[in-house]
């Protein structure tokens, strides 16, 4: 019985000791560098003479602020991995409207929440203390209302960065890309875009 016991005990340490060489946790974090919103101009089709009425608007993008979420890998052989993050970014659109006779009225600004849930498969360069990646993969996102319905949700990222050990945790500094869809183009959307191309320095942390 004792032996069976320490048998249970020793395989359990095992297999727990494996799930840690297999499975790390972190938290990935980081600044854009790009902004979330595209510059646009939007002319109303049917522009009323008398004074008062709205003839332009201006949208562009606020501060870029920060990214940050959990992020969690899979180790697989001959130094792949796949890896998932959930990374917050909080919004900033800025509007100016132009009004016939006043002219331009103040900017306001806007705050959204967005997700963006990327998984990719990395790769990592052979070595012990410093090991330069690469990855790729689908980026998916989820915007706060009234525009969440009409911005593109899914694209393609791609990045390039190096690992450092440092006892039992790793940090990697990288430089990641993303493309994303069409946005969907709804009426309110009709002087909003998001930038299709966007960029971001990242750190990740994992254990």
């Amino acid at each position: 019985m004792r032996s069976l016991i320490f048998t249970s005990i020793l395989l359990a340490g095992c297999l727990a000791a494996n799930a840690q060489r297999v499975i790390s946790f972190g938290v990935t974090g980081g600044v854009p560098f790009t902004g979330f919103f595209a510059d646009e101009s939007f002319t109303p089709a049917i522009i009323n003479p008398f004074l008062g009425s709205l003839y332009g608007v201006d949208s562009y993008n606020g501060s870029n602020r920060y990214t940050i979420g959990p992020a969690v890998e899979a180790h697989l052989p001959f130094n792949f991995s796949v890896e998932a993050d959930a990374l917050y970014r909080p919004l900033d659109l800025r509007q100016q409207d132009y009004v016939i006779g006043p002219g331009p009225e103040p900017p306001k600004s806007t705050k959204y929440s967005s997700w963006e849930f990327p998984v990719l498969v990395k790769y990592r360069a052979s070595s012990r203390l410093i090991r330069p990646f690469v990855e790729a993969g689908p980026n998916f996102r989820a915007v706060a209302n009234p525009l969440g319905s009409s911005l593109s949700k899914s694209g393609l990222s791609a990045g390039v960065g190096i690992e450092v050990k440092i006892w039992r945790a790793s940090i990697a500094p990288q430089v990641r890309l993303t493309h994303w869809g069409k946005d969907a183009g709804a009426a309110v959307l009709k002087d909003v875009a998001s930038e299709r191309n966007q960029g971001e320095f990242l750190v990740g942390l994992a254990f």
